[in-house]
């Protein structure tokens, strides 16, 4: 990965404006009135600019008025990056707007938000920590597992759903080869790091504490930061109809339909900079019988589900980044 790439990540993580539909019915992540109790802290990750926005309860940016050279002007709230504030309640999940089949256009996604106080409400995205413990954003709904590998509850629940935000007692370290999965924890993309996974019947979870667990490979974001998977396969889920591509990249008379699921397993680049081009591979298909599918600009993955708008994704959505 390019410090160019990387540097276009940062720049572009978590300052969307984009507007929310309505709050998920989450039962268990319920939204209690303004009477609810202070809960502990939360550390905000920093951003490029040095701002984090600030959303309302039905997930839209909200805005303030300040004084520019005399005159009023209408700009976005923010609180400062890297700051830390009281959270109230649970996170909840607001949903945004789904793929629309015909038009083949992408929406807004689904995101969960955490209340500091005062009808304000960021995005867990710009969550690095959360009473002191790294935080874990989900990419796929996730059940609950035991140390024995049997299904249990945590905190009354037995699944948490998808892009939730939980905290988790493991700990970081530098990536070494046996970690399957990890992020980067610089702009040179030189230092990477994993969280301390358990493994159970041969597959690596993450500890939720109490003895509860939940799969390593439903997790999208570890402390706000896209996590990438290091090999093997993942799914994609196709956003726009594409076609096929055959080993030199041509394409084919089959088309992939919005909604289908493939499997990848390699990615491939071509061009440099502004003109790189990412490309998966689906899996099961090698050398001249290798095929493709197209994602889009190279310099945007990773920051594709950060964002929740269409600007920043591809022609598909992973459950897994995996490393290019």
């Amino acid at each position: 990965m390019t410090t160019k790439k990387l540097a276009t990540i940062a720049a572009a993580l978590l300052i969307s404006v984009a507007p929310a539909a309505a709050i998920i019915n989450q039962p268990v992540h319920t939204v209690q009135a303004a009477t609810q109790s202070q809960k502990g802290k939360v550390t905000l990750k920093k951003s490029f600019n040095g701002t984090v926005q600030v959303f309302n309860i039905k997930g839209n940016a909200t805005t303030t008025t300040q004084k520019v050279n005399g005159k009023k002007m209408t700009v976005a709230s923010t609180v400062k990056s890297g700051s830390s504030f009281k959270y109230y309640g649970k996170p909840i999940l607001i949903q945004g707007k789904k793929v629309d089949a015909k038009t083949s256009k992408n929406y807004y996604t689904t995101a969960s938000y955490v209340n500091i106080g005062k009808k304000r409400y960021i995005k867990s995205l710009n969550v690095s920590s959360m009473d002191g413990q790294n935080v874990l954003i989900l990419s796929s709904n996730s059940r609950i597992y035991d140390k024995n590998g049997h299904r249990t509850t945590f905190n009354g629940m037995s699944l948490i759903p998808k892009y939730m935000l939980v905290k988790t007692p493991a700990k970081t370290q530098t990536t070494t080869k046996n970690d399957v999965f990890f992020y980067f924890a610089n702009l040179s993309g030189s230092k990477k790091i994993s969280l301390n996974t358990t493994t159970i019947k041969g597959k690596p979870f993450y500890a939720l504490g109490n003895g509860a667990y939940i799969y390593a490979s439903n997790v999208g974001f570890v402390n706000g930061n896209t996590l990438y998977q290091a090999s093997g396969t993942t799914t994609a889920t196709i956003l726009n109809k594409i076609h096929i591509l055959n080993n030199k990249l041509k394409s084919t008379s089959k088309l992939l339909k919005i909604g289908q699921k493939v499997k990848v397993d390699a990615t491939k680049t071509t061009g440099k900079g502004d003109s790189a081009a990412l490309y998966f591979r689906i899996a099961g298909t090698k050398g001249k019988n290798a095929q493709y599918i197209y994602w889009g600009d190279d310099a945007e993955y990773g920051m594709d589900q950060e964002s929740t708008t269409d600007e920043f994704q591809g022609n598909f959505n992973l459950d897994n980044h995996l490393a290019n």
